[in-house]
């Protein structure tokens, strides 16, 4: 995509971001209009799969935007388009190609296996991977991974704190990630969050993996611990489950026990 066609998509995001900041300005909260520090689906899975669905009755595997937007009877201001457009890409189904008349959206390789699996299997793990595809969501998937689906209200407080979402949209992309997972089959019957095996190779097919993969590996955290995750060094991130009654003599314990297992690099760079 030209930097040209990413500034034009930019700037009508922006305002639409400006504009729910402006109700928010308007009901005396003092928020100022600026955009959300990370990139995040407005809508959820189940929609923009919707989305990708009108690409392909509309043209298959590609379809001229002009096409698309009498499709869905909608002009490319109107902020369901916007919004959707973006939506559907953070999930790695679709993408946009070409300027003005020439615009074309097309399916993703991913777009095409999840819209046309093999089997119900292939389904899933493609619905996985889509659900894995935004870094935001893989992050949160990290961070709740085997504890209870979050609730809504505190799910966008750590949206507005760690991810610096914009606090008017918070709510509406807290409960687009949690539709999401059920819509993924990632939320067991027990609403635990990552409770059912990820489908296999649903890890490969998501598009925008980081560097590190996580383990498959699982371990059972008691109720009355919290799994914190730090990022150790470059393409390195480990995951301590500790108690909530952590306490400063418990730290200085564990600080002393870390002590006790460091690899000194540069003593053994020495080495003959």
């Amino acid at each position: 995509m030209s930097e040209q066609e990413e500034s034009t998509e930019a700037e009508a995001e922006a305002e639409a971001e400006a504009e729910a900041e402006a109700e928010d300005s308007n009901s005396g909260n003092g928020t100022s209009n600026r955009r959300s520090g990370t990139k995040y689906p407005y809508y959820d899975l189940k929609q923009a799969e919707d989305f990708a669905k009108a690409v392909q009755s509309s043209g298959g595997n590609e379809v001229l935007e002009t096409d698309l937007l009498e499709h869905l009877k909608v002009s490319s201001t109107t902020k369901s388009w916007i919004y959707g457009l973006s939506t559907a890409r953070e999930f790695g189904l679709v993408d946009k190609k070409g300027q003005k008349a020439e615009a074309l959206i097309l399916l993703t390789d991913l777009g095409k296996r999840l819209l046309l699996p093999g089997d119900n299997a292939e389904l899933m793990t493609s619905r996985s991977a889509a659900f894995l595809t935004p870094p935001l969501y893989r992050s949160l998937f990290e961070r709740y991974k085997g504890a209870p689906v979050p609730q809504p209200e505190f799910l966008a407080n750590l949206l507005v704190r760690k991810h610096r979402l914009l606090q008017s949209v918070s709510s509406q992309a807290a409960e687009a990630f949690i539709a999401s997972a059920k819509f993924a089959g990632l939320v067991s019957d027990h609403d635990v969050l990552g409770g059912v095996k990820l489908k296999e190779g649903a890890e490969e097919l998501s598009q925008e993996a980081p560097d590190e993969v996580s383990s498959s590996a699982t371990m059972e955290v008691p109720k009355d611990f919290i799994t914190h995750s730090f990022p150790l060094r470059k393409n390195l991130t480990v995951e301590i489950p500790l108690p909530v009654s952590l306490t400063t003599k418990d730290v200085e314990r564990l600080k002393n026990w870390m002590d006790s297992l460091v690899f000194d690099e540069e003593e053994k760079e020495q080495e003959p």
